[in-house]
């Protein structure tokens, strides 16, 4: 698979399950945000793997979840 079909399928499968209760998130505390925000760092080591994250995400055209989090 291309790495644009990898990333469509992580959005459309496991990023819209880890968002699906994203209105809640705002009473987590720091540790199960960042145990959510690692859900995607994994991924993109999957898909991106030897990039940094921040970078695999720019390559993906992603944002962190927690800006989702706070743009919501």
């Amino acid at each position: 698979m291309s790495t644009g079909d990898l990333v469509s399928v992580y959005c459309s499968i496991v990023r819209s399950t880890v968002e699906y209760a994203s209105p809640t998130w705002a009473a987590l505390p720091q540790y199960l945000r960042n145990m959510l925000e690692s859900v995607q760092k994994q991924a993109m080591q999957v898909i991106f793997p030897g990039f940094l994250y921040e970078d695999a995400l720019d390559l993906a055209g992603l944002d962190p979840l927690y800006v989702r989090r706070v743009d919501s």
